[in-house]
């Protein structure tokens, strides 16, 4: 699955969230919480590690539960109503539909389990791609019309895909395989989908090494985010643009919101309590932000200049940032996700993005740092 597409369902998650995939079973919700994910339970039970996954609307109903045997000859497993077991074997071939799953496959030392990918079309790793071209990894097809022959005929033990509201992936489990949804698109704490590492490492068999990452990226995030306490000034900063006369602005409590609080700026819609996103005209964000410090905007192939801007809405030029764009504490910045790998990297590592963001906030806080993700539009 590419970036662009990894956007979607992040945008339709926090657009819905508290909408889930699977059967609902009731547990104890407590049991196994994490420090900062709130719709993920992993804990130990014999000698199986169980991991439940919960709606962020629901946190006292799991929508799916895994039990991870420490070995295929575990004799005693836990009896869990639908609970999928997923012995070592199985997890030893992968079926992938995201980049941002297989990038954190591939930062625990297992990308040599996929076997197959779904949307290879997508895919943009190197390892991926030559995978394909050598013969290697299989072309599955993709979610909405997989290749029934060629994923049999990989024979992987687990499909993991992302969940999210109104897909569609009955073609899928039709086939019989075990399906790991991921649900860290609806955690709107950055530390919350880091933390998710933890049921990746669960399905590498590397769960002290997704621990010992999660554990890296927290601090790194708490020192940064303290860092940018420091700040004199709180730059005021709007993100995005329209999509079809419409402006998906994120709620005041949603991911973007956080991070953008945490690096030390002023989101104009801060008091808006909103976890998902806000679908508001033209005429209300330029009344709210027309007067921002700073621009964020990402994209998926897309060379965004000032001239850009202007031919697709000549009402951009009506925002400071677009009239302040060559002042250098201002202005616009964008993210090109076809040649960056944002969100390949940051919903695991926030520290990534909080770091790029606070370089553009506050350039004083970091000023060995150019941002690896965003760079300054030009004329």
């Amino acid at each position: 699955m590419t970036r662009y597409l990894y956007i979607l369902i992040v945008l339709i998650a926090v657009t819905l969230q508290g909408c889930g995939k699977g059967n609902t079973v009731a547990t104890d919700s407590q049991k196994g919480k994490l420090s900062y994910a709130r719709n993920l339970r992993i804990y130990r039970d014999g000698n199986c590690t169980v991991a439940s996954i919960y709606n962020s609307g629901d946190s006292t109903v799991s929508i799916s539960t895994y039990i991870f045997p420490d070995s295929d000859t575990t004799s005693v497993i836990p009896s869990m109503a639908d609970a999928v077991v997923l012995h070592p074997s199985k997890l030893s071939r992968l079926m992938v539909y995201s980049t941002v799953h297989a990038s954190a496959l591939k930062e625990l030392g297992a990308l040599d389990a996929v076997k197959i990918v779904g949307d290879a079309q997508y895919f943009s790793m190197p390892e991926i791609t030559q995978g394909i071209a050598a013969g290697k990894i299989t072309d599955g097809g993709t979610q909405q019309a997989p290749v029934k022959e060629r994923i049999i005929k990989a024979a992987p033990g687990a499909i993991i895909i992302s969940n999210y509201e109104g897909m569609d992936a009955s073609a899928i489990e039709r086939l019989g395989i075990p399906i790991i949804y991921m649900n860290e698109s609806q955690e709107n704490d950055p530390l919350g989908r880091a933390e998710w590492i933890k049921l990746i490492g669960l399905i590498a068999r590397h769960s002290q090494k997704a621990d010992s990452i999660f554990a890296s990226t927290q601090k790194n995030y708490v020192a940064l985010s303290d860092l940018a306490k420091g700040a004199s000034h709180k730059p005021k900063v709007l993100c995005e643009t329209m999509y079809q006369g419409v402006w998906n602005v994120a709620g005041g409590d949603s991911y973007a919101a956080r991070l953008i609080a945490d690096a030390g700026g002023d989101y104009p819609w801060k008091d808006d309590s909103h976890t998902g996103s806000l679908q508001l005209p033209f005429e209300s964000v330029l009344a709210k932000a027309s007067d921002a410090d700073l621009w964020l905007i990402r994209v998926f192939g897309v060379n965004v200049t000032l001239d850009y801007l202007r031919k697709q809405d000549e009402r951009y030029m009506l925002f400071a940032p677009a009239i302040n764009f060559s002042d250098k504490n201002k202005g616009i910045w964008t993210a090109d996700t076809s040649k960056v790998p944002f969100f390949d990297e940051t919903p695991f590592h926030p520290d990534l993005a909080l770091k790029d963001y606070i370089a553009i906030f506050h350039p004083n806080l970091l000023p060995d740092f150019s941002p690896k993700y965003f760079t300054k539009v030009s004329q």
